[in-house]
């Protein structure tokens, strides 16, 4: 199943990435942001964003195996942080416009 999804790729993931930093689309900003907010009425806590994002990255390591190197686990760690980057800060303004208990430090996003 996982070779099935990943033959639909342009290439290897490292490939697709280059020697070039991500960045996210302008497009995919409001996206994450609302997604952020849902979140809060879902009663979750900016401090799950990190755990989230390690079974995210632990799961593509296991089903991945050596395909999973460390140049790719780099790039995807990158990933989360960037989404995080969005999140969180939508997250953390919900959540005080809804009255909701912040709980957040600068950890909140760091995966490991």
């Amino acid at each position: 199943m996982v070779d099935a999804a990943l033959s639909l790729l342009p290439g290897t993931f490292d490939e697709m990435l280059g020697e070039e930093r991500l960045e996210i689309d302008p497009e995919l900003i409001p996206i994450l942001q609302d997604l952020a907010e849902r979140h809060v009425q879902y009663q979750t806590k900016a401090k799950h964003y990190s755990p989230v994002g390690l079974a995210i990255v632990t799961t593509f390591e296991r089903m991945l195996g050596d395909r999973f190197n460390d140049d790719t686990k780099a790039a995807w760690v990158e990933l989360w942080s960037l989404i995080c980057s969005v999140m969180i800060p939508a997250h953390v303004k919900r959540a005080q416009q809804m009255g909701v208990e912040i709980e957040y430090n600068r950890q909140s996003c760091r995966l490991g």
